[in-house]
């Protein structure tokens, strides 16, 4: 007996599959954060770059940023499976900062849950998704 397909609601997608590809995650972050950011994924090593070129030499505040780090940092810790830790400098050494490390990690589980929603909110996109394996 072959079992029922799930219904997409029941599907988990993280953001940093292998099937998905980096224009999703840049089309996500155009819609969520309201600007452009390039990501690639590293052949061989899986690992991520996210570039933001829109905010070169200045922090931006937006959608899923705190006031120490950047959507985009956000997203690099995101796709990487890190966690954020924030370090203040105290007679120069780096202290801990754990109410902006916690501000950052919050942001983190606030844009995978969007992650999670918008995945699946487009058939194109849901079909391609299934057909690469999800």
């Amino acid at each position: 007996m072959v079992p029922a397909d799930k219904p997409v609601s029941r599907i988990s997608l993280a953001i940093n599959m292998p099937i998905v590809p980096e224009s999703d995650i840049e089309q996500f972050m155009a819609e969520h954060v309201g600007h452009p950011v390039r990501v690639q994924r590293l052949e061989g090593t899986g690992r991520w770059r996210v570039a933001d070129d829109h905010l070169a030499g200045r922090r931006h505040r937006a959608r899923y940023s705190t006031a120490r780090r950047t959507s985009a940092e956000i997203l690099e810790a995101v796709l990487k499976n890190q966690p954020v830790t924030v370090y203040d400098t105290i007679n120069g050494k780096p202290v801990h900062n754990a109410d902006a490390s916690a501000a950052a990690n919050e942001a983190c589980a606030q844009m995978r849950a969007a992650w999670g929603s918008w995945v699946w909110a487009d058939a194109e996109r849901m079909r391609r998704l299934n057909e690469a394996g999800a």
